[in-house]
């Protein structure tokens, strides 16, 4: 049996959010899709605003905005059938690090001098356990 948990972010419903989680998909290797539902276990689908697509997962992270916060909709069951490797943990810890990076990369180019940003990454499956 699988279930469905729904991760509520520390993160407004707000364009800008929205914006700095797509920029964090695309920095872990995955890529955001407007289809309305994500897959999960057996083949089933649930309702979404918009999905979290990686290379190599069998299954997506469906993205909706409630109650003025942005959740993350996906089934943690067996690793998430490969979503462990891009979310780090079942509390999506690699994806919400590449979150605050995006935010912080965008407020840095806004101040005057910033020429240049370098981008490391921190997480790594390695730092994570799917538990």
């Amino acid at each position: 049996m699988s279930h469905i948990v729904a991760i509520v972010l520390e993160l407004e419903d707000t364009p800008e959010n929205h914006e700095a989680l797509k920029t964090a998909t695309e920095a872990l290797g995955g890529h955001v899709s407007e289809q309305k539902d994500f897959r999960y276990w057996g083949g089933q689908k649930g309702k979404c605003q918009y999905a979290l697509l990686f290379p190599t997962a069998g299954w997506d992270v469906g993205v909706e905005g409630k109650d003025g916060n942005i959740n993350l909709l996906f089934d943690p069951y067996n690793g998430g059938n490969g979503l462990d490797k891009y979310l780090g943990d079942k509390k999506a810890s690699a994806l919400m690090q590449q979150v605050a990076v995006a935010k912080i990369m965008k407020a840095a180019k806004k101040k005057k001098g910033v020429k240049r940003i370098k981008r490391k990454t921190l997480a790594t499956k390695k730092n994570y356990v799917w538990a």
